[in-house]
């Protein structure tokens, strides 16, 4: 279909008109209509599944699990408008807090992660008797995304595709490798040296396989520390002391090279490692929830980038769902 929207000078509405390969033209409506037509005539399995994941439940053995990404149909704005009204002192933008005050707007934000989390959990829940029929495992629900990872043999895959609680399953990535440019002349960070911009008493979460290390400048900058492997120091590797690097371009106190916000304070939270099977889709997206929810983060910093060549990637839709704020 060919889309286009077009505002109104009057009014500022937008209005979206879409035409069809036949020719008609009209509003919403028509590609609600094509994509209930597509939806019919198409096996849930071939509509649902990413072209990866069929790839490998064609040449899986029975016994074989497929690390599986599942990402449901969730309504959560009953949980999150039972918080606005709960809440009338503070203002809204539409689904969003917007306080001046940092305490009040992290714990406004708290209480919303937890309404759509506990809506993710109960979709999960029904996910699970279906996935342990054949003698699959559910892996890890996210706390911040419709998202849930599983272990599961090929056979359960078209019965989670059949399922209207599921809105499309892929195939969970696991090529993670470390990636950090020279940030701040590049994202234009050094537009002012005003004090005002210094990011004092903001949370960024530095989201690397191992912890930052609380040194030299940045000493008493770490807040908080985690890792998927339960343990929170760093690991040195054969490359570099990347965790620290990335800590230090955001909050270095070094008087000539200080970081892009040297008043923000870190989280820091680890995957566990880099080595295969700790470098999965689950792992980088658990650590992520931490540092969001437990570790209180306002900002997300993810200095990992992952290596797939099709584009198509489970992890890319997890953390757009997290900038946007509303299910995917």
């Amino acid at each position: 279909m060919w889309a286009a929207k077009f505002g109104d000078a009057k009014d500022q509405s937008i209005h979206i008109v879409y035409s069809d390969a036949q020719g008609n033209i009209g509003g919403p409506e028509l590609a609600d209509a094509a994509d209930a037509a597509f939806r019919a005539s198409v096996p849930g399995l071939e509509r649902k599944a990413s072209p990866e994941l069929r790839a490998e439940a064609d040449k899986a053995r029975v016994a074989d699990l497929l690390p599986v990404a599942v990402w449901m149909a969730v309504d959560t704005s009953a949980a999150v408008a039972n918080v606005i009204a709960e809440h009338p002192e503070i203002e809204w933008i539409g689904n969003r807090p917007n306080s001046e005050n940092l305490k009040v707007q992290r714990a406004m934000r708290r209480l919303l992660d937890e309404a759509r989390s506990a809506e993710y959990a109960k979709a999960a829940a029904e996910l699970e008797p279906v996935i342990l029929e054949d003698g699959g495992t559910i892996g890890y629900v996210s706390l911040l995304a419709p998202l849930v990872y599983v272990d599961a043999p090929s056979r359960s895959i078209s019965k989670l595709a059949a399922l209207e609680r599921v809105k499309s399953l892929g195939l969970e990535g696991g090529a993670w490798q470390e990636s950090l440019a020279s940030a701040g002349p590049y994202i234009h960070a050094n537009w002012s040296t005003s004090t005002l911009d210094e990011g004092t008493g903001v949370r960024v979460a530095v989201i690397e396989y191992y912890n930052v290390r609380e040194t030299g400048d940045l000493s008493g900058k770490v807040v908080a520390f985690h890792s998927e492997s339960g343990a929170t120091t760093y690991t040195p590797t054969a490359l570099f002391d990347h965790p620290t690097w990335v800590a230090g371009a955001i909050a270095s106190q070094d008087s000539v090279n200080r970081g892009i916000a040297p008043g923000a304070v870190i989280v820091s939270s680890g995957t566990g490692g880099g080595s295969e099977g700790l470098a999965r889709d689950r792992k980088v997206i658990s650590a992520t929830d931490w540092a969001a929810t437990t570790g209180d983060a306002d900002v997300i910093n993810l200095s990992v980038n992952m290596d797939n060549l099709t584009g198509h990637d489970e992890a890319r839709a997890y953390f757009d769902s997290l900038g946007g704020g509303e299910s995917f």
